[in-house]
């Protein structure tokens, strides 16, 4: 990613005294994403979540449902792996598993994995196929 791509901006978390772990924030400009990433190294599991600010209340009253039928579209297949289910197969297959959920203004999709040392590529084709639901469905 180029530095216009991606801005690294200094945001300022509130944490317990005790919350180790290590956060950073980033902004893509391109699209307005927003990612905060935690690191824990005592952690043998990996996770992300994507909330797509678009929930019930945006569906047209003469197609309710139309969000919630769309958070189970995403999971069937994208143009880079169009197999059904593929996602998670891959995840299952890796110790994981993904669910989402529709709210009134909010679709939260997510899913974790086991992360044990040496699994690097494994997590990173797990961004690669959860970033393919959005990018490519």
């Amino acid at each position: 990613m180029t530095k216009k791509e991606t801005s690294l901006v200094t945001k300022d978390f509130l944490l317990p005294p005790l919350d180790d772990r290590q956060y950073e924030y980033l902004e893509f400009p391109s699209n307005e994403l927003r990612v905060i990433l935690v690191s824990d190294p005592s952690s043998s599991e990996a996770a992300c979540c994507m909330n797509v600010h678009v929930g019930a209340c945006a569906d047209s009253p003469r197609v309710q449902g139309l969000a919630h039928f769309h958070e189970h579209m995403l999971f069937l297949g994208t143009k880079e792996y169009p197999q059904e289910n593929s996602f998670e197969s891959f995840l299952t297959t890796n110790g994981g598993s993904s669910n989402a959920y529709t709210d009134s203004e909010n679709t939260v999709y997510y899913f974790s994995m086991e992360a044990e040392t040496g699994s690097a590529g494994k997590v990173e084709e797990s961004l690669l196929r959860f970033g393919s639901l959005f990018t490519n469905p």
